[in-house]
């Protein structure tokens, strides 16, 4: 895996030799915010913003790919400096974490269902992607979780009938093929927006990243990649 991501740790560090190394931890696979090239590269909104903010906060950043579930621990056991994979803050992982301010509005998720489909959501099977806000809302409402590696996972365990519904970003499936599928239930906000964790002690690189992330959201190019990703500010 780390000969795959050569070309891309070349790209992020360009330009910035005397800099820090900060390893990045993303699960590589949530469009738009990351996605995995066959090449073993990654693209999205959040490499591309990692570009701009890690030569400002003076880091030479690397990203480290794994399953999404694993990346709290793996933070946590100092296998890496910060999680930036989408990752919404909310009230439960600011008890274990430090997040930097939010790049990206709340998040808004959906219940997805299959057409015709007459269920109580407390009572559904609801597939999740492990280790989000989505699957930690599937159990707080006492509905059956069914923990999935990624939320293209999660969309199959539906249409297979593993699974009763899902709970995904509206983002996230507004660009899925959602046919034979319907949205049930009202929007949940599962989030305070999308920020980068850290450890709690490492308040330098807090203080670097939000400073950068602030010079970016001043000069408007975080707002021209939401708009290039999002397709709105």
């Amino acid at each position: 895996m780390r000969l795959r991501l050569l070309p891309l740790i070349i790209w992020l560090c360009a330009g910035a030799a005397a800099a820090e190394t900060l390893r990045l931890g993303t699960d590589g696979d949530f469009p738009p915010n990351v996605t995995t090239r066959a090449d073993g590269t990654l693209e999205g909104f959040e490499p591309e913003l990692a570009a701009l903010m890690c030569p400002l906060a003076g880091y030479d950043c690397r990203w480290v790919v794994m399953p999404f579930d694993r990346l709290e621990r793996a933070l946590l056991a100092r296998e890496i400096d910060a999680i930036m994979a989408g990752m919404g803050r909310t009230s439960e992982r600011e008890a274990r974490m430090a997040f930097t301010t939010p790049y990206l509005a709340p998040t808004v998720s959906l219940f997805m269902v299959r057409e015709g489909s007459e269920i109580e959501l407390s009572r559904a099977r609801i597939a999740a992607q492990a280790g989000s806000h989505q699957a930690a809302h599937v159990q707080a409402i006492g509905a059956g979780l069914v923990a999935t590696d990624s939320f293209d996972a999660a969309l199959a365990a539906l249409r297979e009938g593993r699974a009763e519904a899902l709970l995904a970003t509206r983002t996230w499936l507004s660009r899925q093929n959602t046919e034979g599928l319907v949205t049930t239930g009202p929007e949940v906000i599962t989030s305070k927006g999308a920020a980068i964790a850290l450890r709690p002690e490492d308040t330098e690189i807090l203080r670097r990243l939000d400073t950068a992330l602030a010079t970016l959201e001043g000069d408007g190019r975080l707002s021209e990649l939401r708009r290039k990703w999002f397709g709105k500010d």
